[in-house]
Protein backbone atom coordinates (compact mmCIF):
# COMPACT_ATOMS: atom_id res chain seq x y z
CA UNK A 1 0.00 0.00 0.00
CA UNK A 2 1.30 3.58 -0.55
CA UNK A 3 0.78 5.58 2.34
CA UNK A 4 0.71 8.91 0.24
CA UNK A 5 -2.54 7.14 -1.89
CA UNK A 6 -4.46 6.62 1.15
CA UNK A 7 -3.29 9.63 2.57
CA UNK A 8 -5.06 11.40 -0.35
CA UNK A 9 -8.19 8.96 -0.38
CA UNK A 10 -8.42 10.03 2.93
CA UNK A 11 -8.50 13.89 2.31
CA UNK A 12 -10.85 13.45 -0.05
CA UNK A 13 -13.28 11.55 2.12
CA UNK A 14 -12.89 13.64 4.45
CA UNK A 15 -13.75 16.25 2.55
CA UNK A 16 -16.88 14.95 1.50
CA UNK A 17 -18.01 14.01 5.62
CA UNK A 18 -17.12 17.45 6.15
CA UNK A 19 -19.07 19.23 3.93
CA UNK A 20 -22.10 16.65 4.43
CA UNK A 21 -21.58 18.75 8.10
CA UNK A 22 -21.61 22.05 6.77
CA UNK A 23 -17.98 22.35 8.27
CA UNK A 24 -15.75 23.94 5.38
CA UNK A 25 -12.39 24.89 7.43
CA UNK A 26 -10.57 21.98 9.45
CA UNK A 27 -7.25 20.09 9.93
CA UNK A 28 -6.81 16.36 9.69
CA UNK A 29 -3.94 14.57 12.24
CA UNK A 30 -2.96 10.90 11.60
CA UNK A 31 -2.12 9.36 14.74
CA UNK A 32 -1.07 5.83 14.10
CA UNK A 33 -2.17 2.43 12.38
CA UNK A 34 -1.72 -0.83 13.01
CA UNK A 35 0.39 -3.06 12.10
CA UNK A 36 0.38 -7.44 10.65
CA UNK A 37 -0.01 -8.68 14.08
CA UNK A 38 -3.49 -7.43 15.12
CA UNK A 39 -5.08 -9.49 12.12
CA UNK A 40 -7.12 -7.52 9.96
CA UNK A 41 -7.28 -7.79 6.18
CA UNK A 42 -7.02 -4.22 5.99
CA UNK A 43 -5.53 -1.21 6.74
CA UNK A 44 -6.60 1.13 9.58
CA UNK A 45 -5.55 4.36 10.39
CA UNK A 46 -6.13 6.73 13.38
CA UNK A 47 -6.81 10.89 12.67
CA UNK A 48 -8.34 13.62 14.00
CA UNK A 49 -10.46 16.36 12.44
CA UNK A 50 -9.94 19.95 14.18
CA UNK A 51 -12.42 22.38 13.15
CA UNK A 52 -11.92 26.24 13.26
CA UNK A 53 -12.82 26.76 16.86
CA UNK A 54 -10.73 23.93 18.28
CA UNK A 55 -13.59 21.58 18.40
CA UNK A 56 -11.95 18.27 17.84
CA UNK A 57 -13.11 14.50 17.01
CA UNK A 58 -11.48 11.41 17.01
CA UNK A 59 -12.30 8.84 14.12
CA UNK A 60 -10.82 5.82 12.43
CA UNK A 61 -10.25 4.83 8.96
CA UNK A 62 -10.66 1.36 7.94
CA UNK A 63 -9.52 0.73 3.90
CA UNK A 64 -8.47 -1.82 1.97
CA UNK A 65 -5.14 -3.31 0.68
CA UNK A 66 -4.53 -1.87 -2.81
CA UNK A 67 -2.38 -4.37 -4.01
CA UNK A 68 -4.06 -6.84 -7.42
CA UNK A 69 -2.60 -9.65 -6.19
CA UNK A 70 -4.04 -9.83 -2.38
CA UNK A 71 -7.06 -8.42 -3.41
CA UNK A 72 -7.18 -11.34 -5.52
CA UNK A 73 -6.14 -13.84 -2.69
CA UNK A 74 -8.58 -12.09 0.25
CA UNK A 75 -11.38 -12.31 -2.31
CA UNK A 76 -11.31 -8.52 -1.64
CA UNK A 77 -14.72 -8.09 -3.75
CA UNK A 78 -16.64 -9.96 -1.53
CA UNK A 79 -14.94 -9.52 2.17
CA UNK A 80 -15.02 -5.52 1.48
CA UNK A 81 -18.49 -5.21 0.34
CA UNK A 82 -19.96 -7.30 3.03
CA UNK A 83 -18.52 -4.88 5.89
CA UNK A 84 -20.09 -2.28 3.50
CA UNK A 85 -23.19 -3.48 2.91
CA UNK A 86 -23.63 -3.73 6.58
CA UNK A 87 -22.89 0.02 6.79
CA UNK A 88 -24.67 1.16 4.54
CA UNK A 89 -27.81 -1.15 3.65
CA UNK A 90 -28.12 -3.33 6.65
CA UNK A 91 -27.73 -1.01 9.76
CA UNK A 92 -29.42 1.98 8.43
CA UNK A 93 -32.48 -0.54 7.25
CA UNK A 94 -32.78 -2.10 11.08
CA UNK A 95 -32.43 1.17 12.70
CA UNK A 96 -35.64 1.91 10.58
CA UNK A 97 -37.18 -1.17 11.91
CA UNK A 98 -36.61 -0.07 15.36
CA UNK A 99 -37.79 2.86 14.56
CA UNK A 100 -41.11 1.76 13.64
CA UNK A 101 -40.95 -0.12 16.96
CA UNK A 102 -40.02 2.84 19.15
CA UNK A 103 -36.56 1.46 19.99
CA UNK A 104 -34.22 4.09 18.52
CA UNK A 105 -30.54 3.74 19.87
CA UNK A 106 -30.92 0.06 20.43
CA UNK A 107 -28.65 -0.68 17.88
CA UNK A 108 -25.98 1.01 20.09
CA UNK A 109 -23.57 -2.21 20.35
CA UNK A 110 -21.98 -1.48 16.73
CA UNK A 111 -19.68 1.46 16.27
CA UNK A 112 -21.31 4.07 14.22
CA UNK A 113 -19.94 5.00 10.75
CA UNK A 114 -19.47 8.55 9.52
CA UNK A 115 -18.88 7.69 5.94
CA UNK A 116 -18.61 4.46 3.75
CA UNK A 117 -16.75 4.73 0.24
CA UNK A 118 -17.56 1.75 -2.36
CA UNK A 119 -15.30 2.17 -4.94
CA UNK A 120 -12.85 -0.31 -6.48
CA UNK A 121 -9.75 -0.85 -4.99
CA UNK A 122 -10.31 2.18 -2.47
CA UNK A 123 -13.54 0.75 -0.44
CA UNK A 124 -13.69 2.31 3.29
CA UNK A 125 -15.15 3.03 5.93
CA UNK A 126 -14.75 5.74 8.40
CA UNK A 127 -15.95 5.36 12.26
CA UNK A 128 -16.17 6.51 15.29
CA UNK A 129 -12.99 6.20 17.22
CA UNK A 130 -14.01 4.44 20.02
CA UNK A 131 -10.56 4.93 21.99
CA UNK A 132 -12.28 8.21 22.98
CA UNK A 133 -15.20 6.94 24.47
CA UNK A 134 -13.36 4.67 27.00
CA UNK A 135 -13.40 1.60 25.04
CA UNK A 136 -10.47 -0.42 24.98
CA UNK A 137 -9.34 -4.14 23.14
CA UNK A 138 -8.37 -6.21 25.59
CA UNK A 139 -5.00 -7.92 25.83
CA UNK A 140 -4.57 -10.59 22.15
CA UNK A 141 -3.35 -13.48 24.31
CA UNK A 142 -6.13 -13.08 27.58
CA UNK A 143 -8.75 -15.16 28.28
CA UNK A 144 -11.70 -13.38 29.32
CA UNK A 145 -13.69 -13.82 32.76
CA UNK A 146 -17.29 -14.86 33.41
CA UNK A 147 -18.66 -11.11 32.91
CA UNK A 148 -17.29 -10.23 29.67
CA UNK A 149 -18.38 -13.41 28.25
CA UNK A 150 -21.56 -12.71 29.79
CA UNK A 151 -22.33 -9.47 28.79
CA UNK A 152 -21.05 -10.45 25.15
CA UNK A 153 -23.62 -13.27 25.14
CA UNK A 154 -26.35 -10.56 26.12
CA UNK A 155 -25.59 -8.29 23.36
CA UNK A 156 -25.75 -11.74 20.78
CA UNK A 157 -29.16 -11.99 22.49
CA UNK A 158 -29.98 -8.33 21.07
CA UNK A 159 -28.34 -8.43 17.96
CA UNK A 160 -29.63 -11.68 16.80
CA UNK A 161 -33.29 -11.37 18.37
CA UNK A 162 -33.13 -8.08 16.05
CA UNK A 163 -31.98 -9.61 12.83
CA UNK A 164 -34.12 -12.68 13.79
CA UNK A 165 -37.58 -10.69 14.04
CA UNK A 166 -36.89 -8.66 10.90
CA UNK A 167 -36.22 -11.72 9.00
CA UNK A 168 -39.51 -12.93 10.22
CA UNK A 169 -41.94 -9.99 9.84
CA UNK A 170 -39.60 -8.74 6.76
CA UNK A 171 -38.98 -11.55 4.91
CA UNK A 172 -39.22 -10.25 1.67
CA UNK A 173 -36.89 -7.19 2.36
CA UNK A 174 -34.42 -9.48 4.39
CA UNK A 175 -33.80 -11.89 1.16
CA UNK A 176 -33.33 -8.95 -0.98
CA UNK A 177 -30.89 -7.21 1.78
CA UNK A 178 -28.79 -10.40 1.98
CA UNK A 179 -29.19 -12.00 -1.53
CA UNK A 180 -26.38 -13.29 -3.09
CA UNK A 181 -24.65 -13.12 -0.07
CA UNK A 182 -21.41 -15.72 0.53
CA UNK A 183 -19.78 -17.19 3.09
CA UNK A 184 -16.74 -14.87 2.98
CA UNK A 185 -14.82 -17.07 5.20
CA UNK A 186 -15.16 -20.05 3.56
CA UNK A 187 -13.73 -18.25 0.49
CA UNK A 188 -10.96 -17.18 2.10
CA UNK A 189 -9.66 -20.25 4.43
CA UNK A 190 -9.75 -22.01 1.36
CA UNK A 191 -7.66 -19.60 0.09
CA UNK A 192 -5.12 -20.16 2.89
CA UNK A 193 -5.58 -24.14 3.31
CA UNK A 194 -7.01 -23.52 6.84
CA UNK A 195 -9.31 -26.51 6.32
CA UNK A 196 -6.15 -28.49 6.12
CA UNK A 197 -4.56 -26.92 9.32
CA UNK A 198 -8.50 -27.49 11.16
CA UNK A 199 -7.69 -31.67 10.55
CA UNK A 200 -3.96 -31.88 11.33
CA UNK A 201 -4.34 -29.86 14.88
CA UNK A 202 -7.66 -32.29 14.82
CA UNK A 203 -5.32 -35.41 14.83
CA UNK A 204 -2.45 -33.45 17.23
CA UNK A 205 -5.31 -33.02 19.91
CA UNK A 206 -6.55 -37.28 19.78
CA UNK A 207 -3.03 -38.18 19.82
CA UNK A 208 -2.29 -36.10 22.77
CA UNK A 209 -6.04 -37.51 24.15
CA UNK A 210 -4.43 -40.95 23.90
CA UNK A 211 -1.02 -40.34 25.81
CA UNK A 212 -2.94 -38.94 29.08
CA UNK A 213 -5.55 -42.40 28.92
CA UNK A 214 -8.32 -40.14 27.57
CA UNK A 215 -9.97 -42.85 25.41
CA UNK A 216 -13.54 -41.78 26.54
CA UNK A 217 -12.93 -38.42 24.33
CA UNK A 218 -10.97 -40.11 21.24
CA UNK A 219 -14.11 -41.97 20.73
CA UNK A 220 -16.21 -39.24 20.94
CA UNK A 221 -14.13 -37.31 18.25
CA UNK A 222 -13.48 -40.38 16.32
CA UNK A 223 -17.47 -40.34 15.96
CA UNK A 224 -17.89 -37.00 14.62
CA UNK A 225 -14.55 -37.03 12.34
CA UNK A 226 -16.48 -38.50 9.55
CA UNK A 227 -18.92 -35.52 9.70
CA UNK A 228 -16.07 -32.63 9.20
CA UNK A 229 -15.97 -32.46 5.50
CA UNK A 230 -19.84 -31.56 5.40
CA UNK A 231 -19.22 -29.60 8.80
CA UNK A 232 -16.65 -27.24 6.89
CA UNK A 233 -18.56 -26.78 3.75
CA UNK A 234 -21.62 -25.17 5.46
CA UNK A 235 -24.04 -27.75 4.19
CA UNK A 236 -26.85 -29.52 4.81
CA UNK A 237 -28.68 -27.42 7.56
CA UNK A 238 -31.07 -24.88 6.07
CA UNK A 239 -33.34 -25.29 8.38
CA UNK A 240 -30.81 -23.09 11.18
CA UNK A 241 -30.15 -20.39 8.87
CA UNK A 242 -31.77 -17.65 11.27
CA UNK A 243 -30.30 -14.50 11.41
CA UNK A 244 -27.16 -12.21 10.73
CA UNK A 245 -24.24 -13.50 12.25
CA UNK A 246 -21.36 -11.28 13.41
CA UNK A 247 -19.17 -14.03 11.81
CA UNK A 248 -15.23 -13.63 13.18
CA UNK A 249 -15.65 -14.06 16.95
CA UNK A 250 -11.57 -13.55 18.48
CA UNK A 251 -10.82 -11.32 20.90
CA UNK A 252 -9.40 -8.03 18.62
CA UNK A 253 -13.44 -7.74 17.65
CA UNK A 254 -14.88 -6.72 20.17
CA UNK A 255 -14.16 -3.36 22.20
CA UNK A 256 -15.18 -2.75 26.62
CA UNK A 257 -15.94 -0.19 28.61
CA UNK A 258 -15.59 0.35 32.19
CA UNK A 259 -16.89 1.91 34.85
CA UNK A 260 -13.52 2.13 36.41
CA UNK A 261 -10.50 0.54 34.32
CA UNK A 262 -9.07 -1.01 36.84
CA UNK A 263 -12.77 -2.95 37.43
CA UNK A 264 -12.74 -6.62 35.47
CA UNK A 265 -16.50 -5.89 34.93
CA UNK A 266 -17.29 -4.17 31.62
CA UNK A 267 -20.63 -2.13 31.43
CA UNK A 268 -20.86 -2.12 27.39
CA UNK A 269 -18.97 -3.78 23.89
CA UNK A 270 -18.50 -2.83 21.01
CA UNK A 271 -18.38 -5.36 18.05
CA UNK A 272 -16.00 -4.60 15.51
CA UNK A 273 -15.53 -6.39 11.71
CA UNK A 274 -18.37 -7.20 9.70
CA UNK A 275 -16.16 -8.41 6.96
CA UNK A 276 -17.32 -12.50 7.36
CA UNK A 277 -21.04 -11.03 8.25
CA UNK A 278 -23.02 -13.87 7.12
CA UNK A 279 -27.06 -15.07 7.25
CA UNK A 280 -26.44 -18.88 9.23
CA UNK A 281 -27.00 -20.74 12.63
CA UNK A 282 -26.69 -17.93 15.86
CA UNK A 283 -24.60 -20.50 17.57
CA UNK A 284 -21.74 -19.91 15.23
CA UNK A 285 -20.84 -16.22 17.11
CA UNK A 286 -21.67 -17.70 21.17
CA UNK A 287 -19.69 -20.80 20.47
CA UNK A 288 -16.44 -19.29 18.39
CA UNK A 289 -16.32 -16.57 20.93
CA UNK A 290 -17.10 -18.65 23.71
CA UNK A 291 -14.38 -21.18 23.00
CA UNK A 292 -11.99 -18.62 21.66
CA UNK A 293 -11.82 -16.26 24.81
CA UNK A 294 -13.59 -17.66 27.66
CA UNK A 295 -11.20 -18.78 30.67
CA UNK A 296 -12.32 -21.52 32.92
CA UNK A 297 -14.61 -20.41 35.42
CA UNK A 298 -17.06 -19.35 32.08
CA UNK A 299 -15.73 -22.77 30.26
CA UNK A 300 -18.05 -24.07 33.48
CA UNK A 301 -20.82 -21.72 33.28
CA UNK A 302 -21.93 -22.57 29.94
CA UNK A 303 -25.35 -23.42 30.97
CA UNK A 304 -26.06 -20.08 32.88
CA UNK A 305 -24.28 -18.36 29.79
CA UNK A 306 -26.92 -19.91 27.25
CA UNK A 307 -30.02 -18.75 29.94
CA UNK A 308 -28.01 -15.02 29.75
CA UNK A 309 -28.28 -15.14 26.10
CA UNK A 310 -31.82 -16.81 25.81
CA UNK A 311 -33.50 -14.22 28.21
CA UNK A 312 -31.75 -11.32 26.21
CA UNK A 313 -32.81 -13.05 22.56
CA UNK A 314 -36.20 -13.50 23.67
CA UNK A 315 -36.69 -10.11 25.89
CA UNK A 316 -35.36 -8.24 22.16
CA UNK A 317 -37.85 -10.18 20.04
CA UNK A 318 -41.07 -9.99 22.29
CA UNK A 319 -40.45 -6.26 22.13
CA UNK A 320 -40.15 -6.52 18.50
CA UNK A 321 -43.55 -8.26 18.21
CA UNK A 322 -41.86 -12.31 17.09
CA UNK A 323 -42.69 -15.08 19.26
CA UNK A 324 -39.31 -16.25 19.82
CA UNK A 325 -40.42 -19.74 20.93
CA UNK A 326 -41.47 -20.68 17.54
CA UNK A 327 -38.30 -19.46 16.00
CA UNK A 328 -35.44 -20.28 18.20
CA UNK A 329 -36.41 -22.01 21.71
CA UNK A 330 -33.82 -22.78 24.41
CA UNK A 331 -34.13 -26.23 23.24
CA UNK A 332 -33.58 -24.84 19.53
CA UNK A 333 -30.40 -23.87 21.21
CA UNK A 334 -28.89 -26.81 23.03
CA UNK A 335 -29.26 -29.02 19.56
CA UNK A 336 -27.94 -25.87 17.42
CA UNK A 337 -24.80 -25.95 20.03
CA UNK A 338 -24.63 -29.46 19.73
CA UNK A 339 -24.87 -29.39 15.96
CA UNK A 340 -22.36 -26.46 15.55
CA UNK A 341 -19.99 -26.43 18.59
CA UNK A 342 -17.87 -28.62 16.91
CA UNK A 343 -16.97 -26.00 14.24
CA UNK A 344 -16.02 -23.56 16.46
CA UNK A 345 -13.78 -26.26 18.01
CA UNK A 346 -12.11 -27.30 15.24
CA UNK A 347 -11.24 -23.52 14.06
CA UNK A 348 -9.37 -23.39 17.68
CA UNK A 349 -6.53 -24.43 14.77
CA UNK A 350 -5.96 -21.21 13.58
CA UNK A 351 -8.07 -18.62 16.21
CA UNK A 352 -5.42 -19.77 18.81
CA UNK A 353 -2.36 -19.21 17.02
CA UNK A 354 -3.15 -16.30 16.18
CA UNK A 355 -4.12 -14.91 19.83
CA UNK A 356 -1.14 -17.18 21.17
CA UNK A 357 1.75 -16.24 18.57
CA UNK A 358 4.46 -13.60 19.21
CA UNK A 359 3.69 -10.36 17.04
CA UNK A 360 6.83 -11.38 14.66
CA UNK A 361 5.40 -14.96 13.84
CA UNK A 362 2.14 -13.49 12.86
CA UNK A 363 2.03 -13.94 9.00
CA UNK A 364 2.67 -10.75 6.75
CA UNK A 365 0.57 -11.09 3.69
CA UNK A 366 2.64 -7.96 1.97
CA UNK A 367 5.94 -9.78 2.27
CA UNK A 368 4.36 -13.31 1.22
CA UNK A 369 3.24 -11.53 -2.04
CA UNK A 370 6.50 -9.51 -2.64
CA UNK A 371 8.45 -12.54 -2.16
CA UNK A 372 6.54 -14.77 -3.98
CA UNK A 373 5.22 -17.23 -1.83
CA UNK A 374 1.64 -19.17 -1.81
CA UNK A 375 -0.52 -18.68 0.92
CA UNK A 376 -1.88 -22.33 1.05
CA UNK A 377 -0.61 -23.02 4.75
CA UNK A 378 -0.20 -19.52 5.76
CA UNK A 379 -0.99 -20.45 9.04
CA UNK A 380 0.84 -23.81 9.55
CA UNK A 381 3.84 -22.27 11.20
CA UNK A 382 5.01 -23.44 14.27
CA UNK A 383 4.59 -20.55 16.70
CA UNK A 384 7.50 -20.49 19.73
CA UNK A 385 4.03 -21.13 22.37
CA UNK A 386 2.82 -24.52 20.71
CA UNK A 387 2.73 -25.84 24.19
CA UNK A 388 0.78 -22.73 25.15
CA UNK A 389 -1.58 -23.03 21.94
CA UNK A 390 -2.27 -26.49 22.44
CA UNK A 391 -3.20 -26.85 25.76
CA UNK A 392 -5.97 -24.43 25.27
CA UNK A 393 -6.96 -26.02 22.32
CA UNK A 394 -6.77 -29.68 24.05
CA UNK A 395 -9.00 -27.54 26.82
CA UNK A 396 -12.17 -26.24 24.67
CA UNK A 397 -11.74 -30.03 22.91
CA UNK A 398 -12.04 -31.29 26.50
CA UNK A 399 -14.72 -29.04 27.50
CA UNK A 400 -17.06 -29.77 24.33
CA UNK A 401 -16.49 -33.71 24.12
CA UNK A 402 -17.55 -33.94 28.25
CA UNK A 403 -20.84 -31.84 27.03
CA UNK A 404 -21.16 -34.69 24.11
CA UNK A 405 -20.40 -37.50 26.39
CA UNK A 406 -22.12 -36.80 29.92
CA UNK A 407 -25.40 -34.92 27.85
CA UNK A 408 -25.12 -31.87 29.36
CA UNK A 409 -26.69 -29.62 26.58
Amino acid sequence: MSSTEVINDLEEMVQQMTKQSGIDKYTIDIEGKTDCADGYLGDILFFSVTEMGDKRSYFVLKTCKRNKIFREVLCAEAVYARELCLYSNIFPTLESFLKEKFMDGFLDFVPKARFTYNIPYRESIILENLKHQDFRLCQRSSTLNLEHIKLVFETYGKWHGLTMAYRDQCPEKFATLTKNWVDTKVLLWKKFGIYDDFKREFLVTIEMFKDCGRNDLVNIYRKLEPHIDSLLSNTGKDDDILCIIHGDCWVNNYMFRYEQLENAKPCEVRFLDFQMALVDSPVLDLSSFFYNVADKNSLNNLDYLLTIYHESLSKTMKNLGSNQEKIFSMSDLKQHWKKYGFYAVLALAVYMKVQLCDPDEAPDFIELIENGQSFDGTFAFESRNMERIRERIKERYIHFGELLKFKKL
